[in-house]
């Protein structure tokens, strides 16, 4: 589980590359890409006991995808200041347990 971001960034990479050299294009992808990066992010601290930030990351993942497929309807511009706030109320969190 270790291996799961710097695999997804490489594989990301490969993509992003591949679509610069006109192989295909990315249409499809650009829906998922971010939302996937915090639910890849979230696995990852998951595996990591950092039980926490891997639940704000997964529910951050899961919403985005959720709003790119039109099953919510409010854009990013009202989920960034809540995201702001829970990664500040984790931090938080995190550095009085240490």
């Amino acid at each position: 589980m270790r291996m799961l971001v710097p695999i997804f960034l490489i594989a990301a990479a490969a993509i992003f590359m591949l679509d610069q050299a006109g192989a295909f294009g990315l249409g499809w992808i650009e829906p998922l890409f971010w939302p996937g990066v915090l639910v890849a992010f979230g696995l990852e601290s998951w595996s990591a006991d950092r039980r926490r930030w891997a639940g704000a990351l997964l529910l951050a993942g899961a919403l985005l995808l959720a709003n790119n497929f039109g099953a919510l309807h409010w854009g990013l511009e009202r989920f960034w200041p809540l995201a702001l706030i829970a990664v500040g109320a984790c931090m938080i969190v995190e550095r009085q347990r240490a």
